[in-house]
């Protein structure tokens, strides 16, 4: 077989996992789940603080292979193209996979022991067109204690983090785990990730002006008593919190949280919780 007839057929098999991709669409569908592939800035926002390490160049399994950095719009949930964009590039993967080339790893993060691809989406998706087991891949760990699924869609990959990021939050700031069904009830989100980052910052805080840096903990404690629950007591009173629409105090206290950042990288000013408040009240 000549080079063109080869290039020829590559391009083919392009167009059976395309469509092959529209049937991915129907199952997602049928199943309510996206048809993309998951996120990995997402999945990774949500793991917050968490530390990334470097584990070098490792064989792993493709069926493990789940999401994508930058392109997960591109392909659908079974890693096949969505775009003739990627035609050409596909096509000429799918060929040098044929002529048993060596093709440069591929670059991934693993999280729970699956894996997003940072570098080598096209790679990956025709070694799952084509039944590869194993691929090369320079891995990076986000340092966790997850164990996720290949089945499991975004929603319940969140569901999972937000479960693991309670846990630490609670085991980290030795607050009680009576809070979860009171103050710290949330009706939406449940961003532990964010509270942490803000305990992070008042943390630091007291190191700067109150003297000997405190445990994360005893930040924690002042954190709940100067901030979070005089926050709580406020929107109460303003009469923002609002059950039936399961908009609670701490679902207010996240908002106000990225608000005021938002403030002091846009405008270098300080927000004020009254004034973030009454605004929210105005919107509904």
């Amino acid at each position: 077989m000549n080079t063109i007839d080869k290039i020829y057929r590559s391009d083919l098999r392009f167009d059976d996992a395309k469509v092959r991709a529209l049937y991915d669409g129907v199952r997602a569908l049928l199943a309510r789940r996206s048809n993309s592939l998951v996120p990995f800035d997402v999945i990774r926002q949500r793991l917050g603080l968490s530390e990334e390490s470097y584990r070098g160049l490792q064989s792993i399994p493709v069926d493990k292979i789940v999401g994508s950095e930058n392109r997960h719009q591109d392909f659908s949930l079974g890693f096949r193209p969505k775009k003739n964009l990627s035609r050409q590039r596909w096509a000429k993967i799918d060929l040098a996979f044929k002529e048993m080339r060596i093709l440069p790893p591929i670059v991934v993060y693993e999280i729970g022991g699956l894996y997003f691809v940072r570098d080598g989406n096209h790679r990956v998706s025709v070694a799952k067109d084509q039944g590869v087991a194993f691929i090369d891949a320079e891995v990076s760990s986000i340092d966790s204690g997850l164990t996720l699924s290949p089945e499991m869609s975004t929603k319940q990959m969140l569901q999972a983090i937000t479960i693991y990021e309670r846990d630490r939050f609670y085991r980290a700031t030795g607050l009680s785990l009576s809070l979860q069904d009171t103050q710290l009830r949330f009706g939406q989100d449940n961003r532990y990730d964010i509270l942490t980052a803000d305990i992070e910052r008042h943390l630091r805080y007291l190191a700067e002006n109150e003297g000997p840096s405190p445990s994360f903990a005893e930040a924690a404690e002042s954190w709940l008593r100067q901030l979070f629950l005089p926050f709580c007591t406020l929107a109460a009173q303003l009469g923002a919190v609002a059950p039936r629409r399961k908009i609670l105090a701490a679902d207010l206290y996240i908002w106000w949280v990225k608000y005021e950042e938002s403030v002091e990288r846009e405008h270098s000013a300080c927000a004020m919780p009254e004034d973030f408040i009454y605004h929210n009240l105005a919107r509904r």
